[in-house]
Formats: C-alpha cells, sequence, structure tokens
C-alpha cells in the first residue's frame, strides 16, 4: 500500500535526500511567505497540519484510486478533464495586489 512505499522512500539514500531536500524548500517557501507578510506563522502550521491530514486520506485511497485508473482507461481521460476545469474555475484571485505581486507575476 501507500503507507509501504513511504517507508521504503526512508531506506533509500537517494530518496532520502530528495525527501530532504523537498523538506528544505518547503521551508524556504514558508520563511518567504512570512518575510513578504502574505501570511502569519499560524497560517503556515495549520498548512502543514492540513497537508498531513490530506496525505494520510491519500495514501489510504491510493490503492483505489490506481486500480480504477488502470482497469477503466474510457472515463479516466473525461474525468481528468472535468477535474482540471474544476479546478481552474475555483482557483481563488487576489482583492488587492501585494508587494509580491509584481515577483510572482512579472
Amino acid at each position: 500500500d501507500g503507507f509501504s512505499v513511504y517507508l521504503r522512500t526512508l531506506r533509500s539514500p537517494w530518496l532520502l535526500g530528495l525527501f530532504i531536500l523537498n523538506i528544505v524548500w518547503c521551508c524556504f517557501m514558508m520563511h518567504g511567505r512570512i518575510y513578504l507578510g502574505m501570511h502569519s506563522p499560524i497560517d503556515l502550521v495549520v498548512g502543514v497540519a492540513l497537508a498531513l491530514l490530506l496525505l494520510h486520506v491519500y495514501i489510504s485511497v491510493d490503492d483505489f484510486v490506481d486500480a480504477w485508473m488502470t482497469s477503466s482507461t474510457v472515463f479516466v481521460p473525461a474525468y481528468q478533464l472535468a477535474f482540471a476545469t474544476l479546478l481552474c474555475w475555483t482557483y481563488p484571485a487576489g482583492l488587492q495586489k501585494t508587494p509580491s505581486y509584481n515577483y510572482a507575476v512579472y
């Protein structure tokens, strides 16, 4: 299952290095968001907690999703297109420009 794959990741030196590199990258991103005033520390703590919760949910349904995607190839592209369209439609837009807007957009 998905959790055993996660545990095997910690045994491989290359994957462990990649895992640590991702953690360092996330820390740099969090520091930058606090520095620019886009978020407060509690925003980041709640974001990490929510990410861990969603990771736990994903690990529990990973095998089901893989089995569904490999068994029924007819509806998978239509589902992926509908889901991608829904995600683009629900993408949040800022109410006002922030100091980091110029760095992110231009």
